[in-house]
């Protein structure tokens, strides 16, 4: 079943308008890991395993 806007009673025109766009602030460098133990251990040493 379809319901058009206008029975709903609600406005259909935008009722948020948009005042600024930035970009993300850029990451940091990653740390590369040699192999999977290398990158558990490093978790575990974050508390993130």
């Amino acid at each position: 079943e379809s319901i058009a806007i206008a029975d709903l009673g609600v406005p259909s025109a935008a009722l948020l308008t948009t005042t600024h766009y930035a970009p993300p602030p850029k990451r940091s460098k990653g740390v590369m890991v040699k192999d999977v133990a290398e990158l558990v251990a490093a978790l575990k040493s974050k508390g993130l395993a």
